[in-house]
């Protein structure tokens, strides 16, 4: 069993106390975390920028720098700024050709709220026997690749189209592309707009098209300011550019039950009554006595005002 004990207590001597941290007595020493990003601006950046001998070259180049990338976005370069610099392309391809940064540039320069950097016209023509009568059926297509310059909205009235056919008598039927479509004039079906909305640099595939009835023999005519005559049996198929900047432009005409075929130089590109021909590209199977053929063509920036298009024969 444990005893008190019978002795008395002994005071014990006092032991010095610490002073916690923060509190009356001497501070704590200073506890370093590691400079901040507010710290090396304001106490190295601040001072070289303020030195005449430092801070005029970094203005100079700071000044070069925003200049060059000013000089992409206007010649159609894009680019990402990041904090390691810059790398050009950005979601775009890493390079574009000399002839697209031109046309981008010049849709840029014309503030148009697009570029088309693509499109092909298909012309289906094919013969047929209607009401005792030789005709031809014309079936086209026009499919646009648009790169957006700027926001578009889907209730601007940007895209115009109209096809039309320089033949007479013509029984035209509109075809339904893949965007919304409003009609000018509900008499005249062959002109209407086309409605979408883009995001500033997306691009997006617009389908147009319309097809003809055109009654046989076809009379004599002319076509680009009476450079070209056409005979009953010859066609000149053209896209007229009024309004865009087009990178790249292809036709093609094709048959299955024609043996159409270019006539000379038959790729025709005219503007300001000058006319510029160069050859066009026929394709068929050469072991084929009838069967398909189709005569096509390129061209590269089709600016506003000029009129591109294929020159051909029929039987």
């Amino acid at each position: 069993m444990a005893k008190k004990s019978s002795r008395p207590p002994v005071a014990l001597p006092l032991e010095k106390t610490h002073q916690p941290e923060g509190g009356k007595g001497n501070p704590p020493p200073e506890r370093r975390t590691g400079r901040t990003l507010y710290d090396t601006i304001v106490d190295d950046f601040l001072p070289l920028l303020i030195r005449p001998r430092t801070g005029i070259p970094i203005l100079i180049f700071v000044v070069s720098v925003a200049i060059i990338l000013f000089m992409f976005r206007s010649q159609g370069i894009s680019y990402e700024t990041g904090w390691f610099g810059v790398r050009l392309g950005g979601a775009q391809a890493e390079t574009q050709s000399a002839n697209l940064r031109k046309c981008l540039a010049e849709a840029r320069r014309l503030n148009k709220p697009y570029a088309i950097e693509s499109a092909t016209y298909l012309i289906q023509v094919e013969k047929d026997f209607i009401n005792k009568q030789d005709v031809l059926r014309h079936s086209r297509r026009i499919f646009y690749t648009l790169r957006a310059l700027q926001p578009i909205k889907s209730d601007q009235d940007l895209f115009i189209e109209e096809i039309d056919t320089h033949i007479p008598n013509a029984v035209f039927e509109h075809w339904y592309g893949n965007e919304k479509e409003v009609f000018h004039d509900p008499n005249n079906r062959q002109k209407f707009n086309v409605f979408f909305d883009m995001e500033k640099d997306d691009v997006r595939t617009v389908i147009t098209g319309a097809n003809f009835i055109l009654p046989l023999p076809f009379t004599p005519r002319t076509a680009l300011e009476n450079h070209l005559t056409l005979l009953p049996n010859q066609d000149f198929e053209a896209y007229p550019n009024s309004s865009d900047a087009i990178c790249e432009l292809n036709i093609l005409v094709e048959s299955k039950s024609l043996p159409i075929q270019p006539i000379g130089d038959a790729a025709k590109r005219f503007f300001e009554a000058n006319l510029k021909n160069e050859e066009a590209k026929l394709t068929f199977d050469q072991g084929l006595a009838g069967g398909a053929r189709t005569i096509s063509a390129r061209w590269r920036n089709v600016m506003i005002g000029e009129t591109v298009g294929i020159y051909f024969s029929f039987q």
